[in-house]
């Protein structure tokens, strides 16, 4: 807080350099000056402030603070004259490098401005230890002795750093950040560093460290040197400070990092250094007028700047925030047996400090006869009408959301939504009020309804937006039981958001907030549910079967513009609802719901689908849309999140082509439903009537892209089992695709465990399927029951799978032992080709993996379960007598398993004679 240099640059027009960077500043200060808000969101400001000239600030990156302070008032300088002198009165100061010869009489000085002093803080104990470290006398003698070049040989003299003028505002550079030679790795130093509330330079400056007597001793002073940068040629340095010149300094701001030197965060501890105005409070006394003046002068409030939070800070506690250091905590010691002390390195400590000079301290002094900084008058400035307008309707937005999420204000409307209504409820009679049935599915209205409605409109419109809602679960529960208490409210609700989507696309689609959206799809489907609408030709049964059309609208208009990253719920909706019985699966797919999921989900992986002709819900947008408009849709969101915070768009995701879902949990739900609806239109028509072309256009590019996003894979084999039935081609064709995926994607772990675990629900979701584990008995007895027109995939897997045992051999055995003894098919493939992959995959395969699969697949074509879980142990003789006795095909499988591995070892055998037999 210095209000000269806020109220210059507010004063300040037109600027010789970085305008933008000066119109930013401008709408920071008079925002914080005029502002209701606590806090300024700075990321206009980020924008367009350059360090290197080159880009902006990433707000990501850690940034040096001192650097930083650096380049702003280096800006600050070029912008304008005034601002330029201004900039140096108040913090610029001037050092000087002197050397006094004592074999001569020359002296050599050489003038250096600064803005920061740095100040080491390794092995320090304070800043006047600092100081003086930074000021201490050094003595050139011996090799090192000091070249005159008045003299033009070498002399013994001493050299010293001293203060020759110092700003109003002296800033101080705490040096925490060091690099360690032997990690060669940036460290912090978290020591403990002190630094007093009021700060004296007196004992470092130049009248007071150098002898008078040697800065008179050379007679010529044109012998001295002075020299400077440009800066100062045109803006040359005061004199040395006379006596009148105050060298004491209060403390005024500190700015501190935690975190590491890699990362952190910065926050402040800023001092308040103007007056309140006390005019507009028509509530205060007289006297309460005096004492707040008086606490005034004698107590000055501080402040705590961290991000969106401000509060007052109690200075005193300054030396536990900032000082650094260790901090002693107790914990228990299993050794020992006891809590002890242990002490830990803080990680927050005073990065920079800003002191105040304190002018004329004779006579402005507090109680204890201490000088001390006072609270200063306001300056005028002067706020541009554009910045001016803006913050005062930015004002008005918050005053209003203020007094609109009172808690006070949120008990009224529960209590006047719980109010009974009368009994005697008067009919609406106008013509231009009463609202008659129509198409668009309103009803008429009457009094009763209006505490119901109000309360509709308080809860997704007001409620939901607060930051605090400690009676959701009760508006909830308030609202489910007056739907279905009274169906016309029901009815008027659904035919509202069917006119006006905004709830809809709102709460469902747009809020960042899971417990609303939660709470949303949990009363639309309660009104659904309950209300049971099933005579088409009623008139409440067309209200639902429009606002179900309108629901599936906000997926076919919005398309890849509409962000995903909250829709979890919108998918979990339509889910719930098929579910709620037959009609409603029908009305679903009467309205096309399964081609729009399938057209949004692929324009959203990048891979637009061709629009089926039964599709009449084209979407115009395409694949592609503008910045802009993703910036306008992302823009009618919720008004606020919080009555303290600024507005904040939520930010829209855009899904590149061919890279993976990050979020896919959001289409979890989705293609449960598409096999829900498949599985309802096979019981109606088999699916003679319903067009597979969206499913299986592309060489079924939507089955592929749902596989490699690995999302619900059981949903996908179900899909997948509703799509080829009755229908063989497709079966042949999409196992086909199966193997060529695999192949192509050999070397993506991820999406071939995808891929093999699609093939393993196929078999195991079988309506067909013939466990190995069935005895004959039974399997003559389940197929009476076989429904001819599901397809056996076990069949056509494993051929093709077979083919594969040379490109992924680890892969295609664990597969074959996770289905051998699933399908009695797979087991009997598998137990008639084992014999060729004995030799290369059990013997002489270099991979442990690949033979330890082999060998676990071989154990598992034996037919019995006690062997396979114990083969590896004793227990197998003793659990051998409980087992029964052996059906014909199982001893069949024993008997060849075991006459396989016979063979093979008598090959091995017979090798290794041969190859003896040759030395």
């Amino acid at each position: 807080m210095i209000p000269e240099l806020r109220t210059a640059i507010l004063n300040t027009d037109t600027a010789d350099k970085h305008d933008l960077i000066l119109y930013e500043l401008k709408r920071m200060f008079a925002y914080l000056l005029e502002s209701e808000r606590r806090s300024y969101n700075p990321k206009s400001f980020c924008k367009v402030y350059t360090m290197d000239g080159l880009q902006s600030l990433n707000t990501g990156d850690q940034k040096d603070m001192t650097e930083f302070f650096t380049d702003l008032i280096t800006k600050l300088e070029e912008m304008s004259d005034d601002l330029k002198q201004l900039v140096r009165d108040l913090f610029c100061g001037i050092l000087t490098n002197i050397v006094i010869s004592f074999d001569c009489p020359h002296i050599s000085r050489k003038l250096e401005e600064f803005y920061t002093v740095r100040c080491q803080v390794a092995d320090m104990k304070d800043v006047h230890e600092s100081l003086a470290e930074l000021t201490v006398k050094d003595t050139l003698e011996g090799d090192n002795m000091y070249t005159c070049s008045k003299c033009s040989k070498k002399v013994r003299a001493e050299k010293r750093v001293c203060f020759r003028k110092l700003p109003k505002i002296l800033c101080l550079n705490t040096m925490r950040y060091t690099f360690n030679m032997v990690t060669m790795q940036r460290e912090k130093v978290n020591t403990l560093f002190q630094f007093p509330m009021q700060l004296d330079m007196s004992g470092y400056m130049e009248t007071n460290l150098i002898d008078k007597n040697k800065l008179i001793g050379d007679g010529n002073p044109e012998h001295d040197e002075e020299k400077d940068s440009e800066s100062t040629s045109k803006y040359p340095p005061a004199s040395p400070s006379s006596g009148n010149d105050s060298h004491l300094f209060e403390l005024i701001g500190v700015t501190v990092h935690t975190g590491t030197a890699e990362g952190g965060h910065y926050y402040s501890f800023i001092r308040e250094r103007v007056k309140r105005s006390t005019d507009n409070n028509n509530f205060s006394t007289n006297a309460d007028l005096l004492l707040d003046n008086q606490q005034q002068c004698q107590q000055h409030r501080w402040y705590l700047f961290n991000d969106a939070e401000v509060k007052q800070f109690d200075p005193s506690q300054i030396a536990n925030e900032c000082f650094g250091g260790e901090i002693t905590s107790k914990g228990y010691d299993q050794g020992s047996d006891r809590f002890l002390d242990f002490q830990f390195e803080k990680t927050h400590s005073a990065y920079m400090l800003f002191y105040e000079r304190i002018d004329t301290p004779s006579t402005i002094t507090t109680t204890s006869n201490i000088p001390t900084l006072q609270l200063k008058d306001s300056i005028p400035y002067a706020i541009p009408k554009d910045i001016s307008d803006w913050i005062w309707e930015d004002n008005r937005r918050f005053v209003r959301d203020r007094h609109l999420f009172d808690h006070h204000y949120f008990t009224f409307m529960w209590t006047l939504c719980h109010h009974p209504a009368p009994v005697n409820t008067l009919v609406i009679k106008q013509d231009d009020q009463q609202e008659h049935v129509d198409k668009s599915g309103s009803i008429t209205e009457s009094y009763d309804m209006l505490p119901m409605q109000l309360a509709i409109t308080f809860v997704f419109e007001t409620y939901i937006h607060a930051k605090d809602k400690p009676t959701m679960t009760g508006w909830v529960e308030y609202l489910c039981k007056q739907f279905t208490a009274c169906k016309p409210v029901a009815v008027w609700f659904l035919a509202h958001m069917t006119r006006d989507d905004t709830w809809l696309t709102k709460v469902l689609v747009r809020c960042p907030n899971h417990t609303i959206r939660h709470m949303f799809a949990r009363v639309l489907i309660d009104v659904l549910h309950k209300s049971r609408f099933r005579d088409s030709s009623n008139e409440d049964s067309l209200v639902v079967q429009q606002f179900i059309h309108k629901y599936l609208l906000i997926i076919s208009e919005g398309g890849a513009r509409l962000s995903i990253r909250y829709m979890s719920e919108y998918f979990v909706f339509l889910h719930d609802f098929a579910r709620n019985g037959i009609d409603e699966c029908y009305l679903l797919l009467d309205c096309l719901c399964i081609q729009q999921l399938i057209t949004f989900y692929m324009l959203h992986r990048g891979r637009q689908p061709k629009q089926s002709s039964s599709n009449n819900n084209n979407n115009d947008d395409g694949n592609t849309s503008s910045d802009d408009e993703n910036q306008s849709s992302t823009n009618l969101l919720m008004t606020t999140n919080a009555i303290d915070d600024d507005i904040i768009p939520l930010n829209t995701i855009r899904l590149p082509a061919n890279n993976n879902l990050n979020r896919p949990g959001i289409f979890e739900k989705m293609f449960p439903l598409i096999a829900l609806l498949l599985e309802t239109e096979r019981t109606r028509s088999n699916l003679e009537n319903f067009d597979l072309h969206l499913l299986v256009e592309n060489d079924f590019a939507f089955i592929q892209q749902q596989i490699l996003d690995n999302i619900n894979l059981k949903a996908t084999a179900h899909i997948i089992q509703l799509i080829c039935y009755k229908n063989d081609v497709y079966a042949n064709k999409i196992v086909n695709l199966l193997s060529q995926w695999i192949t192509n994607y050999k070397n993506d772990m991820n999406s071939v465990q995808a891929l093999f675990k699609v093939l393993t629900y196929l078999i195991e979701q079988n309506p067909n399927n013939i466990t190995n584990e069935n005895n004959d008995q039974q399997q003559i007895l389940s197929t009476l029951n076989l429904d001819k027109n599901w397809c056996d995939f076990a069949s056509l897997i494993v051929i093709r799978i077979g083919k594969l045992i040379d490109i992924c051999p680890t892969q295609v055995f664990e597969w074959f032992n996770n289905v051998v003894n699933k399908s009695s098919i797979i087991h009997r493939w598998i137990y008639n080709n084992i014999k060729q992959w004995l030799k290369p995959y059990l013997l002489y395969n270099t991979y442990t993996k690949v033979r330890t699969l082999i060998a676990q697949l071989l154990v598992a074509l034996v037919p019995s379960a006690i062997f396979r879980q114990t083969y590896r142990t004793g227990k197998y003789f003793l659990n051998l007598s409980k087992q029964q006795l052996a059906s014909a095909t199982q001893t069949t499988a024993t008997h060849g398993t075991i006459t396989s591995l016979l063979t093979l070892n008598q090959q091995v055998i017979k090798n290794r004679i041969v190859f003896l037999s040759t030395y």
